[in-house]
């Protein structure tokens, strides 16, 4: 039975690209799978044959440190993945400026009304409301 084949140079740098664009949760496991799909050949590497690369090694490290860090500025570790966690934060912030804008539409809404009714009540017509605005004379 045939070993392994050796990791390329172009391998390795695949290995480091994948690392850096890494969101989810990063396992040892989970990222051997994803890169075994990535290099195409099926061959799933151990844990020990990647760690012989100082690249791969160093990428992992920084994966590991950038991750925790984001986990830590987002401040939900119970959320689970960091990317998760940032979402539900965008979507709450978005949540949150949606309230804001209905409630101003719907004051906007209400002062229409309130002008639609004194219009009607003081005798202007529709037409007169709808008049183009004439240009201040300089």
């Amino acid at each position: 039975m045939a070993g392994a084949p050796h990791l390329k140079p172009n391998d390795v740098d695949l290995a480091v690209i994948i690392l850096a664009g890494w969101t989810t949760k990063l396992t040892w496991d989970l990222f051997l799978r994803q890169l075994a799909l990535e290099l195409g050949h099926g061959h799933v590497y151990s844990k020990v044959a990647i760690l012989k690369h100082a690249r791969i090694k160093e990428a992992w490290n920084q994966a590991r440190r950038r991750l925790a860090q984001e986990v830590k500025e987002v401040g939900e570790r119970g959320q689970g993945r960091s990317i998760v966690a940032q979402l539900r934060r965008k979507l709450d912030e978005a949540r949150d400026q949606l309230a804001v804008e209905r409630e101003r539409n719907n004051n906007l809404i209400e002062q229409f009304k309130r002008w639609q009714y004194n219009a009607e009540r003081h005798g202007l017509k529709r037409s007169q409301l709808e008049a183009k605005l004439s240009r201040p004379s300089k």
